[in-house]
């Protein structure tokens, strides 16, 4: 988790970025969220992708359920990353959960989630984003899973150009 930390801050140096909105989708919820809350002064505003405030521990049977997840944009898993990189993901995966630590965050949120079966945040899920953060907005993508992309990417984006219009 930390090396994807320090990834978004090679970015942000890279880009010489002062001030900054950032987009986390599933488990890169986990790597905005770490590194919002080791940035918070550029931090402009957060979006979180149908996914809780937790890193988790990847189980070892993982590897193999994600290599055969169907393609994603035509591609297989393996046509995306080599397994090397897919097995390092479980390896070096740990528990680490953001909920407490989420109060100190002043910036605003938006928390999408899907409202379909197989989406990961649930009701209960996005209450304890309210209940966590201070400046939170909760969208449920009725006709969306997991993929809140689909099925009406145009949604996703005139939600996420409202929210990020609004941050001055």
């Amino acid at each position: 988790m930390e090396h994807h930390i320090q990834d978004i801050g090679s970015v942000v140096r890279q880009e010489k970025l002062e001030e900054f909105i950032i987009f986390g989708f599933s488990r890169g919820v986990s790597y905005a969220l770490g590194f919002a809350l080791k940035n918070s002064s550029k931090v402009r505003g957060l979006i979180l992708g149908d996914y809780p405030a937790v890193h988790t521990k990847l189980a070892d049977q993982w590897v193999e359920w994600f290599i055969n997840l169907p393609p994603w944009k035509g591609k297989t898993a393996l046509k995306r990353m080599k397994r090397y990189a897919i097995e390092r993901i479980q390896k070096e995966s740990s528990e680490k959960e953001f909920w407490h630590e989420l109060s100190t965050l002043e910036c605003p949120v938006l928390v999408i989630r899907g409202g379909k079966q197989g989406a990961i945040l649930s009701d209960e899920l996005c209450q304890k984003y309210k209940e966590s953060l201070t400046n939170v907005k909760t969208i449920c993508f009725e006709d969306s899973d997991h993929n809140l992309f689909q099925p009406n990417l145009e949604s996703f984006t005139q939600t996420v150009n409202t929210f990020t219009g609004q941050i001055t």
